[in-house]
């Protein structure tokens, strides 16, 4: 990144790019860099979770979560990930109430639906969990990630 270092958006590109062939330490320190130099830019803090939330650094990245939220309280994406974070740090209750806030700033983020599902189980609501799910894969094919028949398959299961 020799051309613009002062750039936090080239710094938050080149993480970005790192993200998907898995250079998930690599990407954290592009997004750390972007942050340095931008502190309040939303989407390098949401980023760097999604970094540190792969690298199994779930504390950390629920700290991010929670900077990018007190930038952007309507990113939809830092509270999915939150919820993530909660949930494999076993605070169910919290991770509920987060998915339903992603929830109700993206009804159709089937991720989001699938977290709260997960938190349900912890919590003992196995039939409120069933319907999560259901909506997860409905949402999952609208977004075109399962056919109708895969939907259909998955559905039968509970």
């Amino acid at each position: 990144m020799k051309k613009k270092p002062s750039d936090a958006l080239a710094w938050f590109n080149k993480g970005s790019a790192l993200l998907s062939p898995g250079k998930f330490g690599e990407a954290l320190a592009a997004f750390e860099k972007a942050i340095e130099l931008n502190p309040n830019y939303a989407e390098a803090w949401v980023s760097k979770a999604v970094a540190l939330n792969n690298l199994g650094r779930h504390a950390e990245s629920l700290a991010a979560c929670d900077k990018a939220i007190e930038l952007n309280p309507s990113d939809c994406l830092a509270w999915g990930f939150k919820g993530v974070d909660l949930l494999r740090l076993g605070k169910f209750g919290e991770a509920l109430a987060t998915s339903e806030k992603a929830i109700e700033l993206n009804p159709s983020d089937y991720l989001a639906w699938i977290n709260k599902g997960l938190a349900l189980i912890k919590l003992g609501g196995r039939s409120e969990a069933l319907a999560s799910f259901k909506k997860a894969i409905d949402h999952a094919v609208q977004a075109g990630l399962l056919s109708t028949e895969q939907a259909r398959r998955l559905k039968q299961l509970s």
